[in-house]
């Protein structure tokens, strides 16, 4: 067995910044679910063939008995009924609470364990791979691996290599809750849609989310329905049967993952372990960030492939078989500001302020920073220059690649955060320079240049260019101050509920905009432009 482990610091890039980040370290032998079982870290081993307890930092046997050992130091496979400390398990892959006690997959004999206060059963699963619906061991499963348990006591089952979503109630009788044993991806109709190879799964307010392994994807099932709620897969490859995985962030439709394993949702955020990119990566108001990344496979042991995640604390605890190792991760995505105290992030920003909501939403998705010491300065106007970085980010948010090394303005450092979206802005009709060669960045931008500029970032990204229900600027007392050339971007953003006037029913067309209000504009850019 896998007992002895040199462990090097390791080099990672968590929430963007290169640190060392893990804590408490637990060596096992390959371990692959867990789950917090109120203070108590569950964890089965595939290679011990056992299910362990972790209580700080210190790991016994909870279930199970080691068998013999073969030549490469695993445990054989053996299968047994009994009590729990002499009970033998075959590659247990998850573990979750179901009546009083915790159901395991024991993914090597195709069957669900039941671990009681004393005894081992096998509640699901004749032993024989297959494809049975029915009561207890009549039926059949091919492969299970991650199982979940609902808020009213009924399993769900990753039926691997059928393809499928299994369940069973508290009775023991087993259902096909989604999928259609026909290798695929489709989203629609539970009973009509397809998975490939699904693995981890989490239940959260009446919703299963699925780690779709082989279509590297994040699945929802909800109402009978079946949904795509993260990725954008690559090639089909017809010799492995799976698709092609990837590695970006930005929006869920558009970021990728290779290899996903596990799910896990906490408070609003949906963990992943994305293995394949020996990544965790979190899924937050429709956009996929990394949590945690391994920047340096040569200097850094984990995360290697990272398999099952749980949460204990507010601290991130994750199982890695290739490393052998039960690691832990401050959740620094677990700030009050998810639950609206956004005083814990910007000192100048609260719950009470109107532009709370947008400046929360814009920050989450690392499109507009603070300005230094906890400070957002809501009140400082926008300018040129910080304007068209946001747009940029946008854009590579949802997948575009902007690597400008120099700009043609005279009045554009090459060293400034801005000068490469200055240049891609340019060269893509978002914004043009003076007739002197300038481009003015540190000039306050005024609200017709910013919607115009919205508008050309609308077009660049193919959106919605109509004015809606004929709805147009009109009707507001200064509208004559509109420059012509705006007219057409401000009757769009405002049809389109992007803009509204300011008190006094005026438009303002050329009064400064400032930072807090131009996060308002972006969000509603971004929620109603589609």
């Amino acid at each position: 067995m896998k007992k002895f482990l040199a462990l090097t610091m390791s080099l990672l890039m968590v929430f963007g910044t290169c640190q060392t980040a893990f804590g408490q370290v637990t060596i096992l032998g390959e371990p692959v679910g867990i789950h917090n079982a109120d203070g108590v870290l569950l964890v089965t081993d595939k290679s011990d063939n056992v299910i362990y307890q972790i209580v700080d930092g210190e790991a016994s046997i909870y279930s199970g008995k080691v068998a013999v050992e073969d030549i490469y130091g695993d445990a054989l496979e053996y299968y047994y009924d009994g009590d729990v400390e002499t009970a033998y398990y075959g590659d247990p892959y998850d573990i979750t609470p179901y009546l009083n006690g915790f159901a395991v997959t024991d993914t090597a004999f195709n069957v669900v364990r039941y671990i009681s206060e004393e005894k081992v059963y096998t509640i699901v699963g004749s032993g024989k791979a297959g494809y049975q619906d029915g009561e207890s061991i009549k039926t059949a499963f091919n492969g299970p691996t991650g199982i979940t348990t609902d808020d009213e006591g009924n399993l769900y089952i990753a039926d691997t290599q059928n393809n499928v979503i299994r369940k069973v109630d508290a009775a023991g009788t087993v259902t096909t809750f989604a999928g259609t044993t026909k290798e695929g991806y489709q989203d629609g109709a539970a009973d009509a849609a397809q998975f490939n190879q699904p693995t981890g799964l989490d239940w959260e307010n009446g919703a299963l989310y699925v780690a779709d392994t082989g279509n590297q994807r994040i699945r929802k099932v909800e109402n009978g329905e079946v949904t795509t709620f993260a990725g954008a897969a690559g090639y089909y490859l017809e010799s492995d049967g799976i698709y092609e995985g990837g590695y970006n962030d930005g929006p869920a439709g558009q970021a990728q993952f290779a290899e996903p394993m596990d799910v896990l949702v906490q408070n609003g955020v949906v963990y992943v372990a994305d293995s394949g990119n020996a990544a965790v990566r979190t899924i937050k108001n429709g956009v996929v960030s990394t949590a945690v990344i391994n920047a340096d496979h040569l200097q850094s042991v984990y995360p290697a492939k990272p398999s099952g995640l749980a949460m204990m604390n507010g601290t991130l605890y994750i199982t890695d078989p290739f490393a052998g190792l039960v690691y832990s991760l401050d959740d620094a995505l677990a700030k009050k500001s998810s639950k609206g105290e956004g005083a814990d992030i910007f000192k100048d920003v609260t719950q009470a302020d109107w532009f709370f909501k947008a400046v929360m939403f814009m920050q989450e998705r690392g499109l507009i920073s603070g300005t230094g010491d906890a400070m957002f300065s809501p009140n400082t106007n926008m300018t040129r220059g910080m304007f068209v970085t946001v747009v940029g980010r946008i854009c590579e948010a949802d997948g575009e690649k902007i690597d400008k090394t120099s700009c043609e303005f005279s009045d554009v450092a090459q060293d400034m955060y801005y000068a490469k979206y200055v240049q891609w802005a340019k060269d893509n009709g978002i914004a043009n320079g003076s007739d002197d060669g300038r481009f003015y960045p540190d000039k306050n931008i005024n609200r017709q240049e910013m919607l115009v500029m919205l508008r050309n970032l609308a077009k660049h990204m193919d959106k919605d260019l109509s004015i809606k229900d004929g709805k147009t600027v009109s009707g507001f007392n200064d509208y004559n101050d509109l420059e012509n050339w705006a007219v057409n971007a401000a009757d769009w953003a405002y049809s389109n509920g992007i803009v509204n006037g300011r008190d006094g029913n005026l438009l303002a067309p050329k009064a400064t905009a400032t930072r807090a209000e131009v996060s308002q504009i972006f969000m509603k850019y971004l929620q109603n432009i589609k």
